[in-house]
């Protein structure tokens, strides 16, 4: 008996459902089946706030937790809070056959993230670090292998590295808030940045240097004033004025600039819009973009970061790779001295 063979059609079909299902297969156990236990429980809530991970509305009470277990997929997931003198002290585990999540948040500022594959796992170890002060970091380790990507907030870090924050980043910041979009969010920020400096939607530079230059003036209406004008531009100066290096100036400007970028800064969640609003007067984030794969974000990078050092940079954004890295290499040794 002769089976009727497949269509041609009926073949390619099968061949396209086949190429999308195997690599879900190879996916799948890397998957964290969280029920949402963090945000079901409601008590405590995680924010991102310029860049940096934060909790609000921790309810005041004595030490609480729960349990969560799926008998079936053999899933378990614990959360612990206990409030000490209004800070929180917030610890989260999670257990499937594959892998082990702990978070841990001490000081509602100093969050420790890791990811962990059991023994048959062949997967990365994952450690995120978010330290009360300084840089961020996040551990990526397989094998003999360790791969270390730093940035000074989140945002700087999914604008660097957005392939690592895809992988390993993105699903650990998941189970604190499923209703962040961060890749989508961050992917929006981009293009924001380059759509406003292509339109030369910043501050003027000189001016605004002129400005900081006047917070040191003998006449105290002179400097009031330029203190005024410079709270009057927002949080696109923000990022600008963090930046400066402030050794050589007086006392009183480095404390008009610290109470300036304390009352610009955002006490509520970051959005792609507030974020785009701060880092356009970044160095740092400018130079990423000169990095980017299309020629004109490059170009248009390559411009803004100009305009923000008011220096003339040697970067050509036509040239190849190879010769792009060496332009960029002398462009961060100047600008940013280590």
């Amino acid at each position: 008996m002769h089976l009727p063979q497949p269509s041609p059609l009926l073949r390619s079909s099968l061949l396209v459902i086949a190429m999308m299902i195997m690599p879900m297969q190879v996916s799948w156990s890397q998957e964290i089946h969280s029920s949402d236990l963090i945000q079901r429980l409601n008590w405590i809530r995680f924010e991102l706030v310029q860049g940096r991970i934060i909790t609000r509305d921790a309810r005041q009470g004595q030490s609480r937790s729960a349990t969560v277990t799926n008998e079936k997929k053999k899933i378990r997931e614990e959360v612990t809070l206990k409030i000490v003198g209004g800070t929180p002290l917030f610890q989260y585990q999670y257990q499937d056959p594959n892998q082990t999540v702990q978070i841990e948040l001490i000081n509602n500022h100093r969050l420790v993230m890791k990811r962990n594959p059991t023994a048959t796992g062949d997967w990365p170890t994952v450690e995120v670090h978010q330290p009360e002060q300084g840089l961020l970091r996040m551990i990526v380790t397989q094998g003999p292998s360790s791969q270390t990507y730093t940035a000074k907030h989140l945002w700087q870090m999914m604008l660097s590295h957005p392939g690592p924050c895809r992988k390993h980043l993105y699903p650990l910041l998941k189970l604190l808030r499923s209703d962040w979009q961060l890749e989508l969010w961050s992917e929006q920020v981009e293009t924001n940045l380059v759509r406003m400096a292509s339109y030369h939607a910043h501050p003027e530079y000189d001016h605004l240097q002129r400005l900081i230059e006047q917070l040191a003036d003998p006449a105290f209406r002179t400097r009031q004033s330029a203190d005024r004008q410079l709270r009057g531009m927002g949080q696109p100066v923000i990022s600008y004025l963090k930046q400066l290096n402030t050794r050589n100036m007086t006392t009183e400007q480095r404390l008009r600039i610290r109470r300036i970028c304390q009352s610009l800064t955002t006490r509520t969640g970051d959005t792609p819009e507030a974020v785009t609003a701060w880092l356009l007067s970044s160095p740092r984030i400018w130079f990423i973009l000169m990095n980017r794969p299309q020629n004109d974000v490059r170009e248009i990078a390559h411009q803004q970061l100009s305009r923000l050092v008011q220096k003339k940079l040697a970067f050509d954004p036509t040239a190849s790779l190879q010769q792009r890295q060496l332009q960029l290499g002398r462009i961060e040794g100047t600008i940013f001295p280590r």
